[in-house]
């Protein structure tokens, strides 16, 4: 929009894509409300999604630390985005920034915010980096969704980590907030994350339902 209030950097998680903003509903969803409330948004891909996996665990992920983006390709990239819409004239240098993420994507806002000096971070279905909720003064709000997690052999994982994170920063005196999702909406694999239910019994239960 013109003259936007504020502008959202978009983060996808492990082995998305930018365009995942675009092209799924419930991102869709948000991004017009957002648009809709007079934000900017900028969505983009993690420099290992663009240049392959430079971890060697065969995964695409946004890097978090270190918080230095004079050593962290992903901060620098983001750094030269928002520079270039600066240059445009799409935002200026004084715009409110804020940075909302899915996943490893979640995980990331808080170094992003950190490193960068953004206003506010939203970390959806992540629990996020202790090491950084011990130092950043950013804050944020937390949406882990109930019993959510990576592996099937840590049922709620995402969701305790996500909590403790959050009574750190709260003891020191961050702002921050923590919105459980407790809806279940219902996909083959949403009953795996059952502690005692594998997928395979999970996407039969799907099929029988």
């Amino acid at each position: 929009p013109a003259k936007p209030i504020g502008i959202i950097t978009l983060h996808h998680f492990t082995n998305g894509t930018g365009n995942l903003w675009t092209t799924r509903t419930e991102y869709r969803q948000f991004c017009h409300a957002a648009f809709a409330r007079g934000y900017a948004l900028l969505a983009f891909s993690a420099d290992e999604v663009e240049r392959g996996d430079q971890n060697g665990n065969g995964l695409k992920q946004w890097q978090a630390l270190p918080i230095d983006a004079s050593q962290n390709v992903d901060h620098a990239i983001t750094q030269m985005l928002i520079d270039s819409l600066i240059g445009y004239g799409v935002i200026t240098r004084q715009t409110p920034r804020y940075a909302v993420g899915m996943s490893v994507g979640g995980a990331y806002t808080l170094g992003v915010a950190m490193s960068l000096g953004f206003n506010a971070w939203v970390n959806f279905c992540s629990g996020g980096s202790p090491a950084i909720c011990d130092s950043t003064r950013i804050p944020g709000i937390f949406c882990p969704a109930e019993n959510d997690a990576n592996r099937e052999d840590d049922i709620g994982g995402n969701t305790i980590k996500a909590f403790g994170n959050y009574r750190t920063l709260q003891k020191r005196g961050v702002r921050s907030e923590y919105l459980l999702n407790t809806l279940h909406p219902l996909y083959p694999e949403r009953f795996a994350r059952v502690d005692g239910i594998n997928k395979a019994t999970s996407i039969a239960l799907y099929n029988e339902l």
